[in-house]
């Protein structure tokens, strides 16, 4: 230093000091050397600048880089400075052990950060940047980035936009931190808490939670339920306003042990929204912190109301063994928790188990009472539970001292007398309400069977009263048609009296039958497009006839555009039908009957409307009107007959279409009924008038159908097979075939009716189904095998009506199903039609 001050004569240095008391002083020396005029020599000037606390603060700062440096490699973190006004990024950190990138690789601008961000993520990212750019300065964000190994880390990025240059930030200094670890913990954390939430939201105990001011945080529906509230209704109000002020003291004195980490399991009684109580054994634990911090409370809430009942009975008798044992109407035991053998019961356990005395059920292990004794480990099983629950139930097959054996139902209970622990044994006597359930389940079982008796016998009577119907509206029409000769006025009277009865008998057999199978639930539903107006015009001309009988005026008024429906078309027709029919028959004559057909595209709605001026309602008995078996009118002398099914089968018949029906009217001014069906006003389809086969439709008019010109000579005419082996029917047919032009011969069952095939050779077949030894179905079945259905067309004729039975027989391969009785000149029609087809 002496060299430097001689050879310049200035000396600037940095130094240490000691004082004299030992401590350290940095200090900054200025020495410059003065030379004053002659004489005066020359000197140094010293000035001397304490400088510790700028000493100190520099190796402050030094220590506190290492330090950030170090914990920046510690803690797995990336720090950047980005130079905003140039896009310069600098990376500082363990990058490469993070993310895999080199120095080079890791870019130096804002482009190469952004393309290795998510892209679901990118939008965030930026968004975030921007609102920070723009308010705060703060940008936090976590976002998934890809490292070189081609998977995504997630990344907690937090930077802070500083330094200004022109009114905007110049720098963004951030730590970009790995979180992927955390991330994964949080999805499993997420995934538990589901499992967690299914659990507690279907645990039978109450679970109810309290923040640190006892206010509901949550409770599960068990909970809610108990006190008659919701979920909702409970969360955000104070524990104490579900109680009355007694129970309120109790409340917040456990309370505060709570705040102190002190849990307990204790009885509570709360108030349920209705006004009665709810008394229950909760049991609490305090939530805190990992630092201690007391964050809330944690309740599973037991009903214990009617226990607490009997105890509260107790509690004011007494005499406890007169109480709560020998008042009992069910067997109580006391048991001895450790030994598990029963040291008292009551009267009624002498009673219930026919045993001599007390004594005989003290002293014993109470699972020998029971007809399959529990093993060693349904034991330990059963004290784990009620360890765990306090409670146990059970219902068990018990045999009595006396050797009989009866259901009773366990329940078993910790309690403590005095101070002795017991278990609270409880066995109900369930034997009668067992049988009960066992009778339940036969009756049920017959029931069945009955249900299924009455479809045996709703197809058999179907059967048996078509034939002789058939018979008897096949041989009017005969005679009728004077196929036997001519019949005079009188008689042609009472054919149509025979005729007119015949048909309204088989109406009835039908609106029975079709009620029955809709009821069962074996009618099926066969939905196709339905033309509306198509099937009001066929509806309409089927009751044209019956309407100009009783000389009223008939109506129908259609949309121009014709529209369709999604529907049963047989069903549709035969609910119109009925709707028709009740119009006639209740209005006079010289009266009106109109058919109405009224679009709601707004509402998706069509509504059929049968309308007339005829007797009317009654407002009071139109909702009867719809019930089966009711009619208004059912007094000995009643003007109008028949069963009261066919308004109660519309009705059925509108719900299988999810449709409705409705009625309104006045008495003496007319009525109106209207069937509402659903409808998409953009559907549109063209009218079927085509011959049904063996989709299941029934045969239509064929009035148009040519009937085939008969060649000249007799062996020219088409030969008929008749199998059937009622002469009643052969009658009806045989005679009415003839005189229309065709030969015919006769099998009585289905092995005759194969055998005559083979040998005359017909050129159709009537078939019955009914037949002994082989029957229709089969014998059609073994033609099908030698003739196509062009071949030798078959008509199944019988009077199996249901559903099924038309669909069997053309799934056996007849031509055509008509269900007895039929009409005469329907038949021919069809034969004629079938023939021409084949020709």
């Amino acid at each position: 230093m002496l060299a430097d001050l001689k050879e310049t004569g200035l000396v600037q240095r940095e130094t240490c000091l000691y004082h004299n008391l030992g401590r350290k002083i940095w200090v900054r020396l200025n020495i410059s050397q003065v030379i004053p005029k002659f004489p005066e020599e020359s000197y140094f000037l010293a000035i001397i600048e304490d400088i510790t606390q700028r000493k100190r603060s520099e190796e402050m700062h030094a220590r506190l880089l290492v330090r950030d440096k170090s914990l920046i490699v510690a803690l797995a973190e990336i720090t950047y400075d980005h130079y905003l006004p140039e896009d310069i990024l600098n990376w500082e950190g363990n990058y490469t052990k993070i993310l895999g990138y080199s120095p080079e690789e890791m870019g130096m601008d804002t482009k190469s950060w952004l393309r290795r961000v998510h892209p679901e993520d990118l939008e965030a990212v930026i968004t975030e940047f921007n609102r920070a750019f723009q308010n705060d300065k703060l940008f936090d964000i976590e976002y998934r980035f890809l490292a070189k190994d081609g998977e995504y880390r997630w990344m907690h990025d937090r930077g802070v936009l500083n330094g200004s240059k022109n009114g905007q930030p110049e720098r963004f200094i951030g730590v970009f931190r790995d979180i992927s670890d955390r991330k994964k913990v949080e999805q499993e954390l997420r995934r538990s808490e589901h499992r967690y939430r299914q659990i507690v939201e279907t645990a039978k105990e109450g679970i109810w939670l309290l923040d640190p001011d006892a206010v509901t945080t949550y409770v599960n529906p068990q909970m809610a339920t108990m006190l008659g509230y919701t979920p909702e209704e409970m969360v955000g109000q104070p524990l104490f306003n579900f109680m009355d002020d007694q129970a309120i003291a109790l409340a917040k004195e456990e309370f505060d042990n709570r705040r102190q980490g002190v849990g307990t399991e204790h009885d509570l009684c709360f108030r349920h929204r209705a006004g009665h109580e709810v008394w229950t054994i909760i049991a609490t634990n305090a939530m805190q912190e990992e630092n201690g911090e007391f964050v809330g409370a944690l309740g599973m809430v037991t009903d214990i109301t009617a226990r607490k009942l009997v105890e509260q009975e107790v509690v004011q008798s007494r005499d406890l063994k007169e109480a709560v044992f020998n008042e009992s109407a069910d067997a109580l035991f006391l048991v001895d928790r450790e030994t598990l053998l029963t040291f008292d019961c009551n009267d009624k356990a002498v009673e219930m188990f026919e045993a001599h005395s007390k004594e005989a059920l003290i002293g014993i292990e109470g699972h020998i009472l029971q007809h399959t004794q529990f093993s060693t480990e349904d034991l330990l099983a059963i004290a784990e539970e009620i360890n765990t629950t306090s409670s146990w139930s059970r219902e068990l097959e018990y045999v009595t001292r006396q050797g009989r054996i009866f259901w009773g139902n366990i329940a078993a209970k910790q309690i403590t007398v005095g101070d002795r622990q017991m278990n609270f044994v409880r066995v109900t006597d369930i034997d009668n309400l067992k049988r009960t359930e066992q009778e339940l389940r036969h009756t049920n079982t017959e029931l069945e069977r009955a249900t299924k008796l009455k479809d045996e016998f709703l197809a058999n009577m179907s059967h048996e009263l078509r034939t002789p119907l058939n018979a008897i509206l096949g041989l009017t029409e005969v005679l009728t048609d004077q196929t036997y000769g001519e019949i005079n006025t009188k008689q042609q009277q009472s054919l149509m009296t025979i005729d007119r009865n015949g048909n309204h008998l088989l109406a009835l057999i039908n609106d029975v039958l079709n009620l029955s199978k809709i009821n069962s639930g074996q009618m099926k539903f066969s939905p196709s497009s339905v033309d509306v107006n198509a099937l009001c015009r066929e509806s309409f001309a089927l009751i044209r006839q019956q309407a100009q009988r009783k000389q009223l005026e008939t109506q129908l008024k259609l949309p121009k555009s014709s529209p369709t429906i999604k529907g049963d078309e047989l069903r549709l027709r035969q609910a119109l039908i009925n709707l028709l029919s009740n119009a006639i028959k209740f209005t006079e004559s010289g009266g009106k009957v109109q058919l109405k057909v009224q679009l709601k595209p707004m509402q998706q709605l069509i509504s059929i409307h049968v309308i007339d001026n005829g007797i009317g309602i009654a407002q009071k008995d139109i909702n009867e009107l719809f019930e089966p078996f009711v009619q208004l009118d059912s007094s000995l002398t009643r003007r109008f007959n028949g069963t009261g099914l066919g308004l109660a089968l519309v009705r059925r018949i509108a719900e299988l279409h999810d449709g409705s029906i409705s009625a309104s009217g006045k008495l003496r001014e007319g009525s109106q009924f209207s069937l509402h069906l659903p409808w998409e006003p953009s559907s549109l389809m063209r009218p079927n008038t085509s011959l049904a086969t063996r989709s299941g439709r029934s045969p239509i008019d064929t009035a148009s159908m040519t009937k085939p010109k008969a060649p000249g000579t007799t062996n020219s005419k088409p030969l008929i097979l008749i199998a059937d082996d009622d002469d009643d029917n052969i009658e009806t047919i045989w005679d009415y075939l003839l005189s229309r032009g065709f030969r015919l011969t006769r099998a009585i069952n289905g092995k005759e009716a194969i055998a005559e095939t083979q040998t005359q050779a017909p050129d159709l077949i009537l078939m019955d189904i009914q037949m002994p030894e082989i029957n229709g179905l089969e014998a059609i079945q073994i033609l099908r095998q030698q003739f196509t259905t062009k071949q030798l067309p078959i008509i199944a004729l019988t009077a199996l009506a249901m559903k099924k039975d038309q669909q069997k027989c053309l799934d056996a391969g007849a031509n055509l199903y008509i269900s007895k009785p039929f009409r005469l000149k329907n038949l021919v029609q069809c034969i004629n039609q079938l023939l021409i087809e084949k020709s």
